[in-house]
């Protein structure tokens, strides 16, 4: 059966809606991944360490901490900002010549609270790899315990030094 002309046009105008939808549709796939390799291929932002975190024995630049890292040790520090000023991160140098995610990092901190004395931690080894997951966890476990402690009756004159 043969077509009539009005079938053959609309026929032919829906394959060239066809065509239009696919270049379209080609031409938004390109732009973006035009931006996507524009913009994907900046460089990250860099975190820098809050100005009341402190490290001692090696560098920032040694340790190799990655940006996730210092978010997390700014956040830490920040959760408990009500209770600590400062914070002291003391790190043997030992380790200093090449540095992997292996290596076993001897450091101790110094916890100064917003009133008088200080928090301190005995020397602990880690990993380099866990390095800052010990630390946050460790700034955890002594706010919760100053804080329980400074609420004890038998503190009434403040604490100087606390180790834990």
């Amino acid at each position: 059966m043969a077509r009539s002309s009005g079938t053959k046009q609309t026929a032919n105008l829906t394959r060239k809606a066809m065509i239009i939808v696919l270049l379209f549709t080609v031409a938004v796939a390109a732009g973006l991944g035009l931006g996507y390799y524009r913009h994907g291929y900046t460089p990250m932002t860099e975190v820098t360490l809050s100005s009341n975190i402190n490290i001692k024995g090696l560098s920032l630049k040694d340790l190799n901490l990655t940006n996730s890292e210092i978010g997390k040790l700014n956040r830490s520090m920040g959760r408990h900002s009500g209770t600590f000023k400062e914070m002291l991160i003391e790190i043997d140098k030992q380790a200093a010549k090449s540095i992997s995610d292996s290596t076993r990092l001897s450091w101790s901190m110094e916890l100064t609270p917003r009133g008088k004395g200080s928090v301190k931690s005995w020397p602990r080894r880690c990993p380099r790899k866990k390095l800052v997951e010990s630390i946050v966890s460790y700034v955890d476990t002594a706010a919760t315990e100053y804080n329980r402690l400074r609420r004890s009756p038998d503190m009434k004159h403040g604490i100087r030094e606390v180790y834990i």
